[in-house]
């Protein structure tokens, strides 16, 4: 089993850059801390990692683009039905 590296990301195995669980210095408060983060997404951690490395802001920022283009897709389909002569 491979050692969770607080500073990678879960997800995309990228950079996190969080003040929280890196190894360095804190330059202050970190860029996550004002975030929300959706239980689905973080439901997409794996177990061993939970708790042990954060979600960097690129996932973050997918997951919230990618709800809202399913959100859009309904209303979308629905203009689309009401448009369609009987």
């Amino acid at each position: 089993m491979s050692e969770i590296d607080p500073a990678l990301c879960p997800i995309c195995g990228k950079p996190n850059r969080c003040e929280r669980l890196s190894t360095e210095p804190r330059k202050g408060p970190c860029w996550c801390a004002t975030q929300k983060f959706p239980r689905e997404l973080l439901e997409l951690i794996p177990e061993k990692a939970r708790g042990r490395a954060c979600v960097c802001r690129k996932c973050l920022e997918d997951w919230h683009g990618r709800r809202r283009q399913v959100e859009l897709i309904p209303l979308s389909l629905r203009n689309l039905a009401s448009s369609r002569p009987e």
